[in-house]
């Protein structure tokens, strides 16, 4: 009994600092929004991993309206003040919101960015470069393989058609030679 009683404490502690670390984040970078405007402050600093990826999941969690407007904001964001975690959204928002292409040019720039000697030792940040240009690589693949796929379905379409010509064709000629031996 004594033994329960001296673990229910450290128990009821252990419960109590795990469901606050699930509310931490959201209470600290401030509410319901949680990053909005505060997003520029994380900027300013060096933000850990953690941070981009409750950012990203943010954005994530928008509609896709909403995630143009964003993906507007990070770019001119981008262009007043060239900075990685700018570089890092709107490159992420290019993938979610559909423009590879500008991904592409942005990951460039964002490699040419994390080669500079103030990063170099900044591997959760390369980590998460990583993982970007992965999701870019992806996201590429399954534009390609779409455009596949339409093509195909297209050739399939029109072969389906063709066929069809072909039976009605056959069709007309043995209604044809039918006639004939009828006569």
């Amino acid at each position: 009994m004594k033994i329960i009683k001296t673990l229910r404490i450290p128990a009821v502690c252990v419960g109590f600092l795990v469901a606050l670390s699930g509310c931490l984040p959201g209470s600290y970078y401030g509410g319901e929004n949680r990053f909005g405007d505060k997003w520029e402050a994380v900027t300013e600093n060096k933000a850990p991993a953690e941070t981009l990826f409750s950012r990203f999941y943010y954005l994530k969690q928008l509609s896709h309206e909403d995630r143009n407007g964003e993906y507007n904001k990070a770019l001119e964001k981008l262009e007043q003040k060239p900075d990685i975690f700018w570089h890092l959204e709107a490159l992420y928002l290019a993938v979610l919101t559909g423009h590879p292409q500008n991904g592409t040019a942005l990951m460039s720039a964002l490699k040419e960015e994390i080669e500079k000697p103030k990063f170099e030792n900044d591997y959760e940040l390369k980590g998460v470069v990583g993982l970007l240009e992965l999701l870019l690589k992806q996201k590429n693949e399954i534009i390609f393989t779409q455009k596949l796929l339409e093509e195909e379905k297209d050739k399939s379409s029109r072969l389906a058609h063709q066929l069809k010509e072909l039976k009605n064709i056959e069709k007309i000629i043995h209604e044809r030679e039918t006639s004939k031996e009828n006569e």
